[in-house]
């Protein structure tokens, strides 16, 4: 039994040692294995795909290996820890798990994800291949890590490629008082410099352009490009390359930023660019039209009767324009990291002499995401130019914005830009809206001004939407128009003797909503309700502070700034309503009469 025993013992020994033998092995296979899937990751991505047999789908293997190859983004390092992946021999696969280290990289701040990618292998003919990839949760990991530290990366990033301007601004500033802004054009940087203080933070409090403080252009050197003597210094190159343009107490001219010369006296109103058969501009000086040839030589009148007409009849505000960083035209920035990516033009003379931008536009984004940039960007459609009277003619411009935050918005309202037959602007009113405006002279005291809204007036149920918006402006001496202000929403009751076209139109009233179609219902009708005609004639009786006694709701609905109820009969303030106020009262009140009989009116 002993002999038996003894010969039992060594050959289990025999066969443990074997087990652990060819486990060594193994693991000796398995770890060769994984050095070269290591050192194949620095393959082409068939050469990696090879070492899968799988049916998991190609984009997502894909996916992780890039991330392991550190191709993904630039701030996140992965670190896998192959040297010591877990092999754990399952009862039907073998099992690895390869520990990976997340670490953010080159912020201020650093982040890290400890996680892991498990993938099972199976042993084929030409050796082991991983047959199930499992990194959902190291993927997870990662993209965890790189959505929280994605914009400080972004601004770290951006702030990088602006480090040297910045930089070169404060050593500026030994020399000058101030630098305002930067920009770069054909490859070389220019500093807009003043000759003194200037608050550069003018986008927040709309201070402008100070008229006392000069600005030029210098380069990084600190050499004059554009003498510091001006009131502003345009957008390099906007209409012409190489060309800026500068202003002084209201004219201006054009410099040359490569030949740091004058190209031409600044004594123009405005300068508007052609750029064909010879000519290079039409300019403006007080109401002397002129022209420029292709040397920027000057001779008064215009180049021939076509071009005459073109510019009388406002021809070159007539195109599609879009004031973006993406586009053609070169931005500044404050040289300041608080400011990073906050673009900054001026544009030209043409386009803020009819008022359709602000001679300087700042906002505009101009990083990968919006930093400090809250605008995509800033346009307009084509000019309509309508000749109202024989004195004046309007000019109407749907003005577009993109906004940036936390939703993307796109902004549409009206310019219109009321002119005297030499194009002098006379006055100038924004409206909410991008649909038809209607202008009128209503007498020879009076221009009204009628913008279709698309707007939803909720007020009450049963209120009509799409209810225009009228504005008014009063002509004076010598022709010169002042805004009427209203407080009243119609304010056409305020200003001018009404009839029924003033209640007729098209519009909406809100009827229901469709579960099927998942849309709203609306009914159109060409008149404006009962409801709506009372309201109107409420707005003029609450106008004069009228406490409505009879119905405490109708005082609540005019509660606001302007209301003031202070008389619980109307024959308290009869001796104080306007002419026009009185006529259309009694408008009005026959007109609900009527309505309350259902008369057709």
């Amino acid at each position: 039994m002993k002999k038996a025993s003894f010969r039992f013992l060594v050959l289990i020994a025999l066969v443990g040692a074997c087990s652990v033998l060819k486990k060594e092995d193994d693991n000796k296979e398995i770890n060769a294995f994984l050095e070269t899937f290591n050192a194949t990751l620095k393959a082409s991505d068939n050469e990696i795909l090879r070492m899968f047999e799988t049916s998991q789908p190609r984009e997502m293997l894909i996916q992780a290996i890039r991330v392991l190859q550190n191709k993904a983004v630039d701030f996140i390092d992965c670190q896998p820890a192959f040297k010591i992946a877990m092999i754990n021999r399952l009862q039907d696969r073998i099992e690895i798990i390869l520990p990976v280290t997340l670490i953010t990289k080159g912020l201020e701040k650093e982040s890290r994800e400890e996680t892991a990618i498990i993938f099972n292998i199976d042993k084929g003919e030409q050796g082991y291949v991983i047959s199930d990839f499992k990194a959902e949760e190291f993927y997870q990991s990662y993209t965890s890590l790189k959505n929280a530290n994605e914009w400080a990366a972004i601004y770290q990033t951006e702030f990088e490629k602006r480090h040297l301007y910045y930089k070169t601004a404060h050593l500026l500033e030994d020399k000058f008082d101030t630098v305002l802004w930067y920009s770069v054009y054909n490859g070389h940087d220019y500093y807009y410099a003043a000759s003194e203080w200037w608050n550069n933070y003018f986008l927040d409090s709309n201070d402008g352009v100070r008229a006392e403080v000069k600005m030029g252009l210098v380069d990084a050197e600190g050499d004059t490009v554009v003498p510091i003597q001006y009131d502003l210094v345009g957008t390099i190159g906007f209409d012409f390359a190489d060309l800026v343009e500068v202003r002084n107490e209201g004219k201006y001219g054009y410099y040359n930023i490569v030949t740091r010369q004058l190209v031409t006296d600044v004594v123009y109103d405005m300068i508007i660019p052609i750029k064909e058969n010879g000519v290079s501009a039409i300019v403006r000086a007080d109401s002397v039209f002129g022209w420029l040839d292709k040397h920027f030589e000057y001779t008064e009148g215009f180049p021939n009767a076509e071009r005459e007409r073109w510019v009388k009849d406002l021809k070159y505000l007539s195109q599609k324009i879009t004031l973006s960083a993406n586009g053609n035209y070169t931005f500044c920035e404050i040289p300041s990291k608080t400011w990073t990516g906050c673009g900054i033009i001026m544009p030209p003379s043409y386009y803020v002499k009819h008022d359709l931008f602000a001679e300087i536009i700042g906002g505009i984004n101009t990083t990968q995401v919006p930093m400090n940039g809250w605008t995509d960007y800033v346009g307009m459609q084509e000019s309509l130019i309508r000749k109202i009277s024989d004195n004046f003619q309007a000019m109407v411009t749907v003005l577009e914005e993109r906004y940036l935050g936390g939703r993307e918005e796109f902004y549409g309202e009206s310019k219109v830009v009321l002119m005297n037959e030499k194009q002098d602007v006379l006055a100038v009113t924004r409206v909410q809206t991008d649909q038809e405006i209607n202008i009128r002279v209503v007498d020879s005291t009076l221009i009204e001004i009628i913008a279709n809204s698309t707007g939803y007036w909720f007020d009450a149920p049963g209120r009509e939407l799409d209810i225009p918006v009228y504005s008014y402006f009063q002509i004076g001496d010598n022709l010169r128009l002042t805004r009427l202000e209203s407080n009243r929403k119609y304010a056409f009751t305020e200003f001018v003797k009404i009839d029924s076209s003033y209640l007729k139109g098209k519009f909406r009233i809100y009827s229901g909503y469709d579960e099927e179609t998942d849309e709203s219902i609306f009914e159109e009708t060409n008149f404006l309700s009962q409801l709506t005609v009372i309201e109107i004639r409420n707005e003029i009786l609450a106008s004069y502070g009228y406490s409505f006694p009879e119905d405490i709701k109708i005082r609540d609905r005019f509660e606001g700034e302007w209301y003031s109820p202070r008389y619980d009969s109307r024959v308290d303030f009869e001796d104080a309503l306007t002419e026009v106020d009185k006529n259309n009262l009694a408008f009005l009140e026959k007109l609900i009469a009527l309505m309350e009989e259902n008369i057709t009116v």
